[in-house]
């Protein structure tokens, strides 16, 4: 039987994690626990899965990023790894001080900072102080997953090349429309 890694799972518990976009979407605006994830995949070949940061409050993502990383040191369950959220605005510094407390955990494999929401503006991705961010978590050996317009993929590839060192992740296919 085939091995599955899922590299992009989503969980969360609206208990204690406040996400506000849920409330725009009605079938997503409920928890989404491990035990609804272990349901969903009983009799699949899916036994290892890495945690996709889920957009919550900025106040709440040291929260996300501890209550998950705490989950993969559980032996029943089969988190490998987490991208956390990071706010890729905030000067390196507060970059720095935002990654610092979880450099040292193997289970941290890289950071997400949505870029698609309608606050962002276009083209952000390319702002000299943004690509010296995703610069600085290549030298951590953290990915950094891109989550943008579909009409934004040329920003992206852009960055990829100015950040050479390091490793990045294309979320949902680059949102791009699937009927065209």
């Amino acid at each position: 039987m085939l091995n599955i890694t899922d590299t992009h799972l989503h969980l969360w518990d609206l208990s204690k994690l406040n996400l506000p976009w849920v409330n725009e979407v009605e079938v997503l605006n409920r928890s989404f626990l491990l035990s609804d994830y272990a349901l969903a995949n009983q009799g699949q070949s899916v036994n290892k899965a890495v945690y996709m940061e889920v957009n919550v409050d900025a106040l709440q993502r040291s929260l996300e990023a501890d209550t998950v990383l705490a989950l993969c040191e559980q032996s029943d369950n089969p988190l490998v790894g987490v991208v956390m959220a990071a706010d890729m605005t905030q000067s390196e510094q507060a970059l720095e001080q935002t990654l610092t407390p979880y450099l040292n955990n193997h289970y941290l494999k890289g950071v997400r900072d949505v870029l698609h929401t309608p606050q962002t503006p276009s083209g952000y991705c390319l702002q000299e102080s943004f690509i010296n961010r995703v610069r600085q978590l290549g030298k951590h050996g953290l990915n950094f997953g891109i989550c943008i317009r579909p009409a934004e993929l040329a920003d992206a590839v852009s960055l990829v090349k100015a950040c050479p060192d390091t490793l990045f992740v294309l979320d949902h296919c680059g949102n791009a429309d699937p009927t065209i």
